[in-house]
């Protein structure tokens, strides 16, 4: 944590408690030391609840010289900025809609018989990247999480629990969070039918 912007998100969420705003990340005070315990967590937890559309990332993943075990004959090293199983693995990235489906993930590895292997993934974006709505449920995410200890208000941090992620029935896609996945998916475009042909695919040895 180290940019203006976090340090902003964090005083909006201290400012939700009626708690004083915090000069610097790393000042040496315990209400400092709990935001930089709870922080990572909370912002985790939200890129992990949905494979967001704009914090995701298409690279060409590197091969290694190992021949794995698993009976594949390559295996690629994933991302270490990743976060999750890969959105999508293609052979040819210029067609999206025709993924790979012939692959095997062991642990931070890859494993297929193509020469050459791209994937798609969510990824850990900074906060000044973050589009609006996301934004506004991280601040009451992480005011609810720092209620208890800053406050010791249980029905606090309850309500804000419910405002960020909703009720426990929508299993964390409810609130603010459940409002954000879904203008997220709204501005997904579909997949181009037939955007690559079969029958030529296959004349040109494509299969």
């Amino acid at each position: 944590m180290s940019t203006q912007d976090t340090l902003k998100t964090v005083n909006e969420a201290l400012a939700r408690l009626g708690s004083a705003p915090i000069a610097a990340l790393d000042e040496e005070t315990p209400k400092a030391a709990k935001v930089a315990q709870i922080y990572p967590t909370v912002v985790g937890a939200a890129f992990a609840c949905h494979r967001w559309n704009w914090a995701r990332r298409t690279a060409r993943l590197d091969r290694l010289a190992v021949t794995p075990e698993t009976g594949w004959r390559y295996a690629y090293a994933l991302p270490g900025d990743r976060i999750g199983e890969p959105v999508k693995v293609m052979s040819n990235p210029r067609a999206p809609d025709y993924p790979l489906r012939a692959f095997a993930l062991e642990g931070d590895e890859l494993h297929a018989d193509e020469l050459a292997v791209w994937a798609t993934f969510v990824r850990s974006v900074e906060p000044e990247q973050w589009p609006a709505l996301f934004r506004a449920a991280i601040v009451v995410a992480l005011a609810a999480d720092l209620a208890v200890p800053l406050t010791h208000d249980v029905t606090l941090k309850q309500q804000l629990a419910q405002d960020a992620w909703g009720t426990p029935s929508e299993g964390g896609r409810g609130g603010l969070m459940g409002r954000a996945m879904a203008v997220d998916a709204s501005a997904q475009p579909g997949s181009t039918v037939l955007a690559r042909d079969p029958l030529t695919d296959a004349w040109h040895g494509a299969y």
